[in-house]
């Protein structure tokens, strides 16, 4: 009888082993459910973040598409300045930039400074970058009177009003006189807005301006390459 009784036992303590070792597989499975998930968002995070910096470079690099284009059209239209705008608004006259169809911008002309004010914006996978400059129209060759050697204003009294062409066409202010010698002055008046010489000397000037370095301007020329 007690062999009996120690068989049936023994048959009895099996089952409750194997259900331990069950708990302990379905323990463990669920820890490694739960770092998997932890690491799964970790990475969507990441990758959500990174994802949201490079398109907002990328939304950048397109702005400044927008703002590049701007530029170019500005220096196109000459004198015949004007507000103008491109991107999905209806009066926009050009619906895109070429290369850059995220990129809109809008240019306001703000008077006879010639200055623009350029808002741009660029937007790539729904992130959008603007950017916002005012752009001065400086004249790049602001002399009424350039002299190689030097250059003389005779008479007593006299004064000489050069107009300064801005870049919408009007002439106002003063241009200057420019020479890489020197400006030699006769009279109280006025001669340009300024006298200024590169390496060189004046008699007399009322508004000498003495540049340290020297200014070869070329004649214009109609084929490429221009001289330096």
């Amino acid at each position: 009888m007690s062999m009996t009784h120690a068989a049936w036992r023994l048959r009895r303590s099996s089952p409750s082993g194997e259900e331990g070792n069950l708990l302990v597989v379905v323990i463990f499975t669920v820890v490694i459910l739960f770092f998997g998930i932890a690491f799964t968002v970790r990475a969507q995070g990441d990758l959500h973040n990174s994802g949201i910096v490079s398109n907002t470079n990328a939304a950048r690099a397109v702005a400044l598409a927008g703002l590049s284009d701007a530029l170019f059209r500005i220096d196109q239209q000459g004198t015949n300045n004007s507000s103008f705008c491109v991107g999905n608004a209806v009066q926009c006259t050009v619906p895109s930039v070429p290369g850059a169809p995220g990129a809109q911008y809008a240019a306001k002309y703000l008077g006879q400074t010639g200055d623009f004010s350029i808002l741009s914006e660029g937007t790539v996978h729904n992130r959008s970058y603007t950017i916002q400059a005012t752009i001065a129209q400086v004249p790049s060759f602001p002399f009424g009177i350039f002299a190689g050697s030097g250059v003389t204003f005779d008479g007593s009294g006299s004064s000489i009003t050069l107009a300064l062409t801005q870049p919408d066409g009007s002439q106002t202010g003063l241009a200057d006189v420019g020479s890489d010698g020197t400006i030699t002055c006769h009279g109280s008046g006025t001669f340009g807005q300024n006298q200024v010489t590169f390496d060189g000397g004046n008699s007399n000037c009322p508004a000498w301006i003495n540049e340290s370095n020297s200014f070869t301007p070329q004649q214009p020329v109609s084929s490429c390459p221009a001289p330096v």
